[in-house]
């Protein structure tokens, strides 16, 4: 049996996996923990021994690993039988000196040279900075969401993809697991949310954005101490839209 590392909260927020069907899913969780990885993020590992881990057939991984080929998430040396792993730090990172010396151990090993320039494109490197330009990528998200606000969604709008989100289970498990809370506890949030940004100017409000901005309102409400009541009744319908006073 595959032994994993641990995996990163952020993996289950990442608005790219959230988007992903189960099989999808379970298969870029599998490239990020699988027993072959390391901390470079560039490992040796076959389409065979990838079919034995998984239970896939040869054909089923050469597709999926073409799909997140052309998602530019990964990068395959069929030659050598190694892969990167795009924005490995984003899951798997760890600042530490030793750490960093850890990796500019393993890269001196890795035999297709092309897979170090696609994941470390400069010539020195640095998990810190790597991490820093990932930073600024999601400000740049943050300044784009800033820029959508264009038209006032509206209450009827909020209700009718809350509904379409509420119906999602393995994204409702993910919230909860990733901001530590009950399911009562996240219906709780959300009817709040629900409330609050029903009266926001977001450009082409789905359930993406909904899955998306919900969950940083959620954190930013919890880091200024807000508290909710616990104790709901669970229900299969999304939180009813209650505008607090």
């Amino acid at each position: 049996m595959a032994i994993f590392r641990k995996i990163h909260t952020q993996f289950w927020s990442d608005p790219f996996v959230q988007t992903l069907s189960p099989e999808k899913k379970y298969f870029f969780l599998y490239l990020l923990t699988n027993e072959k990885t390391k901390q470079c993020g560039i490992y040796e590992i076959s389409k065979r021994h990838i079919s034995y881990d998984t239970g896939y057939t040869i054909d089923t991984v050469s597709i999926l690993l073409e799909y997140f080929i052309s998602e530019k998430k990964i990068m395959f040396s069929v030659a050598t039988n190694e892969i990167a792993i795009k924005n490995w730090n984003k899951y798997n990172g760890n600042p530490s000196p030793k750490v960093q010396k850890l990796v500019n151990q393993e890269l001196e090993k890795i035999k297709d040279k092309k897979l170090i320039q696609y994941l470390y494109p400069t010539d020195t490197v640095s998990i810190h900075n790597q991490q820093e330009e990932e930073e600024k990528e999601q400000e740049k998200e943050v300044e784009i969401e800033k820029n959508f606000n264009v038209e006032e969604i509206g209450s009827e709008k909020v209700k009718e993809v809350a509904n379409l989100v509420w119906q999602d289970q393995i994204w409702k498990e993910q919230m909860c697991m990733g901001l530590g809370m009950k399911i009562d506890e996240l219906q709780k949030w959300l009817a709040m949310f629900n409330s609050s940004i029903a009266s926001d100017k977001i450009a082409n409000f789905d359930k993406s954005s909904y899955k998306k901005i919900s969950r940083g309102w959620i954190q930013k409400q919890k880091q200024k101490g807000v508290v909710v009541e616990t104790g709901v009744t669970k229900t299969s319908s999304a939180p009813t839209l209650t505008r607090l006073s």
